[in-house]
């Protein structure tokens, strides 16, 4: 009888607080910030018609609501996309007192959870066979199959009136910690030393709800430009000359990888994202883990005409 969409809305700043409280315990902040009072009702609302023959979870977060009444009694498909918990592990490692001890407690009480909810759900999916060995490696007794990412190759494709200039595009959820952290390193330690080689180049750091840090990076004298949210990224990576995916921390496909092949883009990236990409992609990468050898890839990238067709064929 037609799709029926409930919305449940996340207080966030009430979960901020109970999320401090939360600390002594072992619910992971996961949980405890995207927890929404209304799911229940919402739920509630969306079974009354009846139960489905199945529930998708869409990340284990969203796991946490299936395991509950009345869904807990359907079988489960727990889309993991990737496994959270290594992230924070890597966090952890890197990050200075107090957060590398949120961190290190957010892997620790995030894993436990992951292993209790795929051993819940009827089969768990992840991105690449790398997330899916992290995943067996603590649970594994579980059932996890790779279902690999993919995009919309034709809404990407450039179009032939696009014309390039020289800037370095950057893409991502500017609050999400990898990318906050990657646009921090690029603007402050890559790019003066990509100016000092190219003066003429701008950096474009695009996406939604980028932290003060991100915000700071914005400087028309430095050539960098920090938009924010935009009603679509396409045109940014269709005017840019070359990608950057400088995270120092990454888990699963990095779309904005792909979806810059796809525009005819290529990207210079860090090792760390290099190993979740496919392997034609792999294959025409440039890679670089210092601020210099990824200025220098930059701005090899950018003295060399750029073969659109051979980016946009490798996805």
């Amino acid at each position: 009888d037609g799709l029926r969409v409930e919305v449940a809305r996340v207080p966030h700043l009430r979960n901020k607080m109970a999320g401090l409280l939360s600390l002594p315990g072992s619910t992971p902040l996961t949980l405890t910030l995207l927890n929404s009072p209304d799911a229940t009702a919402a739920l509630a609302r969306l079974c009354a018609h009846g139960l489905p023959d199945v529930v998708l979870a869409f990340s284990s977060s969203m796991a946490a609501f299936a395991m509950r009444p009345p869904l807990d009694r359907l079988p489960m498909v727990l889309d993991f996309v990737d496994v959270d918990s290594e992230k924070w592990q890597a966090l952890g490692e890197t990050a200075r007192w107090p957060m590398s001890w949120i961190y290190r407690r957010e892997h620790r009480t995030l894993q436990a959870f992951e292993a209790q909810a795929a051993r819940t759900a009827y089969v768990s999916v992840l991105t690449t066979e790398r997330e899916r060995q992290a995943l067996l490696r603590f649970a594994p007794d579980v059932r996890a199959e790779v279902l690999p990412n993919g995009i919309d190759l034709d809404r990407f494709r450039r179009p032939p009136d696009a014309v390039t200039e020289p800037r370095v595009v950057f893409t991502g959820v500017m609050n999400y910690e990898p990318n906050a952290d990657a646009a921090v390193w690029l603007g402050r330690e890559i790019w003066p030393l990509v100016r000092a080689q190219r003066p003429d180049v701008w950096l474009d750091i695009v996406g939604t709800s980028p932290t003060p840090a991100v915000q700071a990076l914005h400087d028309a004298s430095a050539h960098v430009n920090v938009t924010g949210s935009v009603p679509d990224v396409r045109p940014f990576l269709w005017r840019a000359h070359v990608a950057a995916a400088p995270l120092r921390v990454a888990r699963g496909v990095q779309n904005k990888v792909l979806e810059a092949a796809a525009a005819g883009l290529p990207s210079v990236v860090s090792s760390v994202v290099l190993a979740g990409l496919p392997a034609e992609l792999r294959d025409l990468c440039p890679v670089a883990d210092t601020p210099q050898a990824f200025a220098d890839a930059l701005v090899r990238q950018l003295g060399v005409p750029v073969d659109h067709h051979q980016w946009s064929s490798a996805v």
